[in-house]
């Protein structure tokens, strides 16, 4: 009688234990299933961030650009080999 009794706290005891590893092993899984998708939306978001700070960057280098490049700029005279003394003096006039 005694042995059925012992027997049968064991088997519960085991029966509570493995439910409880159940329990925590679901636990886990939800909380990494979680932080994947958490860790993937921020991804997403760092890369729109950097996305539109490219497409930033394009748009100010098109207007620096387009500055330098008119036909009369000292830029293309760089270019083209066609730079007087005169062109430096008159572009530091400019800036100045």
């Amino acid at each position: 009688m005694k042995n059925k009794k012992v027997l049968r706290s064991i088997r519960y005891a085991l029966q509570e234990i493995v439910l409880v590893v159940i329990g925590i092993l679901i636990a886990v899984s939800i909380n990494n299933w979680n932080e994947q998708r958490n860790q993937k939306e921020e991804l997403a978001n760092i890369c729109q961030t950097i996305i539109a700070d490219i497409k930033n960057d394009i748009e100010e280098i098109d207007i620096v650009l387009a500055h330098y490049v008119k036909e009369d700029s000292l830029f293309i005279k760089v270019l083209n080999s066609e730079v007087q003394r005169e062109d430096y003096v008159r572009q530091r006039v400019r800036i100045n």
